[in-house]
């Protein structure tokens, strides 16, 4: 009897190690983890205020409070000038404010950007802004290139262009 309690014991001590060792790596695992550090650069956090100030400037252009929309875009673009969004959205924002000069810089700013970061639905909403917006100025011959530019981009989709392929494209199958 007296050996099956030291082996009682020893199994014991045994597990006790098992417990404190396993103790001991959970604790490494979470004081790691905890140890660890994420270095938020400058950048990223000014670009991160940025796009808050937009999607803000954009939710109160949803709500019609113009003046409010344009402040917001306008702090955002402070923070990050290379946004072609909100030079998007605030072109917009003074097309509806009744300040077509002023939205026609932005939309212009907004293509030059997008074309350059190569971000093509951006690019595409501003050229077809574009476009709108100086017809509705009278100035119908500098929309033509913005309308040539959608009309040559594949991957711009609009009914209009949908029905032209498809007129085009059954033309085509005929004799």
């Amino acid at each position: 009897m007296k050996m099956e309690s030291n082996s009682s014991s020893g199994w014991d001590r045994g597990r006790s190690r098992v417990a404190c060792f396993m103790g001991a790596a959970l604790l490494l695992v979470l004081a790691s983890g905890c140890a660890t550090t994420h270095v938020v650069d400058e950048d990223d956090s000014s670009v991160s205020a940025a796009r808050a100030r937009r999607d803000l400037g954009i939710d109160y252009l949803s709500t019609h409070k113009t003046a409010m929309a344009i402040r917001e875009l306008r702090a955002s673009l402070a923070e990050d000038p290379t946004d072609p969004v909100a030079h998007l959205w605030l072109g917009e924002a003074y097309r509806r404010k009744g300040q077509p000069e002023q939205a026609l810089e932005a939309f212009e700013t907004a293509v030059t950007i997008a074309a350059e970061r190569e971000d093509i639905q951006t690019e595409q909403d501003a050229h077809l802004n574009l476009s709108a917006l100086l017809s509705q100025m009278g100035r119908h011959e500098l929309a033509i290139p913005h309308c040539e530019a959608l009309a040559a981009d594949p991957t711009f989709s609009s009914e209009c262009s949908a029905s032209r392929r498809s007129t085009s494209g059954a033309a085509s199958d005929s004799p």
